[in-house]
């Protein structure tokens, strides 16, 4: 039998066969990964993250100069000093419109809305490019490292990873800058640093695209030199200085129209080290978090990553070390770099060296296998022939064994976390805004009129849709007695707001800004260093899913006498009905009047039921016809209740309500008679939720005398037009 040290080698073909099916996995299981939210929801995943970067690709189109109205309102409003902390930290990420650290991702965007493709729909066909991306710069990055054979099995393995953090699941820049850095890295260790036009086409695309890619940039700088070994030859300096003078111009010259560092004040250097503390701890408790998945059994892990150096070829050998000796000087000062997020940094960096570190359990593995193959043959051969192989021979055939235990182990539990982390970010923060709001906005506002936004995600929402040239103006109660509201409230000229709907806002969100209103990931480990969130918003893009809840109440009041309710119900699943009774005035059922409504079964895309009396039903609530039903309840037999309950159907029905209406009102939920709404949750520690319909306790206090009517409320949204007092006028 050969040494350890000549591994068979096979042929082209069949090193080929092992790379493409490798990557063909890897392309489908990362892809159902990152393309299940992105397809599976109205707006894009993880919205406080990817809103940003469509409205500023959205600013780039309507006013690079940044001269639009909306955006010199948000400069005026924010250029003075905070009152608080926690003042400037919510119109820091308010101001994240003005940021311009993504010119490639924007300039993908553009040219997709050349050729007629929005920008949300353009962000999803960008989405599916990066898998596409990702997948090919692992498998050219691992392939010059490790060889074919080696990658097609790493592929294997990484294809069941759910990296912490951002990791692969979200595309956002500073992922896609990573895909094409593996990309110049395979390019520049290929040539052993002789690529000349890689080194400077690619830094400026890199640094194009995020701040991270001056990081990659330099490394591959390193690369360039180290692996032509320091000779220093012409093409090697020029090589170096072309990326030395990418470097200067992101520093120098100026790379965005506003930038947002301004509203974020300059940590000291006890902070920054503050910081590198807490962001190392938590890098280990996402790491640990999922080390299930991630890489297993750790002595075991370190054991394979060894063995499969060792059993590298010497040009193997120095070219890994090389890679990761450069990694292991910018990893650790990562923790220092001082952004928004503790370890957001490292944990965006650290991708391409756990790829490579299984590159080398693939190596061990691939290796053990051929040998534990040639030593099955010769056992063979020696039975017929001549003196069988000695035991002690057989050490590949278990060491093949144990590794494949291994793999198989990590790729089951990776393949968990897969599934139930796709389908996390599928239902995490389910927004909906609807076009048709926007088009009411536009259609109604008036040259100059401004528009007051009690979201950070909803006003970049509208912004993406076309509301840059109206004037806006931010507000947070966070931000009472500051210029927002002593200067810009009280404007005439300010005439809609936007806010969300009641039902989004769960009791459990207050004292929280918007971007932490989502659920926490999923405990795959336990720790206690974890805050974990177990409540999202009522309202799940535009209904309320009758499986979470155990009723609902509608309570109109003794103000007003409605003769009619109309319950509308969105239910692709089968046949179910829900039980609705008056109550008295301390809640409980007040007589045996009880109703069974009736949710009509879906049949494919066509129902049975009609329509009739509900105009406009497409654009208020942003569906089709043929996905609703409308059930209709005579309230005069109820005289003189004034709340009615609706008990929800037991199971796990998939029906949602998407409206609850009176009389011949063209809203979809009750704003008109100021109701309340009380929702009734199955967990014990929440219980009963109350939500008012009254649009004017949606306003600022001191909007609070105004005259306000809602005019437009299809999913997650509500638009308000703002009518002034008397007093005011005078």
């Amino acid at each position: 039998m050969k040494s350890v040290s000549e591994a068979p080698v096979l042929s082209s073909r069949w090193q080929w066969v092992i790379l493409i099916l490798g990557l063909t996995i890897w392309l489908g299981v990362q892809g159902y990964l990152i393309l299940t939210p992105v397809f599976g929801r109205s707006e894009p995943p993880e919205p406080d993250d990817t809103l940003p970067y469509i409205a500023r690709t959205a600013r780039m189109e309507k006013c690079f100069w940044g001269d639009c109205l909306a955006l010199k309102d948000l400069a005026d409003q924010f250029s003075g000093p905070a009152p608080s902390h926690e003042a400037a930290t919510y119109r820091a990420w308010a101001a994240t419109i003005f940021g311009s650290n993504q010119l490639g991702l924007s300039l993908t965007l553009l040219t997709l809305k050349h050729f007629g493709i929005d920008f949300m729909t353009g962000y999803r066909i960008t989405c599916v490019f990066a898998v596409l991306l990702f997948g090919l710069g692992f498998a050219c990055l691992l392939t010059v490292l490790w060889g074919k054979p080696a990658a097609g099995f790493a592929l294997l393995l990484l294809a069941f990873k759910v990296f912490p953090d951002t990791g692969l699941n979200f595309v956002v820049p500073s992922n896609l800058c990573m895909g094409l850095a593996t990309l110049m890295w395979a390019r520049v260790i290929s040539t052993n640093g002789r690529a000349l036009w890689t080194l400077g086409i690619g830094s400026v695309i890199l640094i194009a695209f995020h701040p991270i890619g001056a990081a990659y940039s330099v490394m591959a700088a390193a690369f360039a030199v180290v692996y032509s070994g320091i000779k220093f030859s012409r093409r090697t300096w020029a090589s170096a200085a072309i990326v030395v003078l990418a470097l200067a111009v992101a520093l120098l010259m100026p790379t965005r129209i506003y930038d947002i560092s301004q509203y974020f004040p300059s940590p000291g250097l006890t902070e920054i080290l503050r910081h590198a503390a807490f962001s190392m701890v938590t890098v280990l408790v996402e790491i640990v978090r999922l080390d299930a998945g991630l890489y297993g059994l750790l002595p075991l892990f370190l054991g394979c990553v060894a063995l499969g150096t060792v059993f590298a070829s010497p040009v193997q050998r120095h070219r890994v070390s090389v890679f990761l000796a450069i990694y292991s000087v910018f990893l650790p000062l990562s923790l220092f770099y001082p952004p928004r997020q503790p370890g957001d940094t490292f944990l965006r960096l650290w991708i391409p060296a756990v790829v490579v570190l299984f590159g080398a359990v693939s190596m061990a593995w691939w290796t053990t296998s051929a040998h534990a193959w040639q030593f099955l043959k010769s056992f063979r051969v020696g039975a017929s022939n001549g003196p069988r192989p000695r035991i002690q021979d057989s050490w590949p055939l278990v060491a093949a064994a144990v590794i494949a235990g291994y793999a198989i182990q990590l790729s089951l539990a990776g393949a968990e976390q897969v599934d139930v982390i796709s389908q996390h970010y599928k239902n995490r923060q389910p927004l909906q805004v609807c076009a048709g709001q926007t088009e009411t906005l536009l259609a109604a506002a008036r040259s100059g009129d401004r528009v007051l936004y009690e979201s950070m995600m909803l006003m970049q929402c509208y912004f993406i849709k076309g509301a840059l040239n109206l004037g806006a103006v931010y507000y947070h109660p966070v931000l009472k007695e500051t210029v927002t509201e002593t200067e810009w409230l009280p404007r005439r000229d300010l005439r809609f707001a936007v806010a969300y709907n009641p039902l989004v806002i769960h009791p459990t969100f207050e004292g929280l800004h918007e971007r932490r209103w989502g659920l926490s990931s999923p405990d795959f480990r336990f720790s206690p260093l974890i805050g974990a969130k177990r409540h999202g918003p009522i309202l799940h893009e535009d209904g309320i899913a009758v499986n979470r809840f155990k009723c609902l109440d509608v309570d109109w009041g003794r103000g007003h006498s409605p003769r009619s309710m109309t319950v509308l119900v969105d239910n692709p699943g089968s046949e179910s009905s829900m039980q609705v009774f008056p109550l008295d005035g301390s809640g409980l059922p007040s007589d045996h009047r009880t109703i069974t409504l009736k949710i009509p079964q879906r049949a494919g895309q066509h129902l049975s039921w009609e329509f009739e009396g509900i105009p406009n039903l497409e654009e208020r609530t942003g569906k089709k016809r043929h996905n609703i039903a409308a059930l209709n309840i005579d309230l005069t037999s109820m005289h003189p209740a004034t709340r009615l309950r609706l008990r929800f159907p037991p199971g796990n029905s998939p029906a949602r309500i998407i409206g609850i209406r009176f009389d011949d009102s063209q809203l979809n939920w009750p704003w008109e008679h100021r109701a309340q709404l009380i929702v009734t949750d199955k967990s014990w520690d929440i219980g009963a939720m109350v939500f008012s319909f009254d649009p004017v306790k949606i306003l600022p206090e001191s909007l609070q005398r105004s005259d306000v009517r809602v005019i437009n409320d299809c999913g997650s949204s509500v638009l308000l037009e703002i009518v002034a007092s008397e007093s005011e006028l005078r």
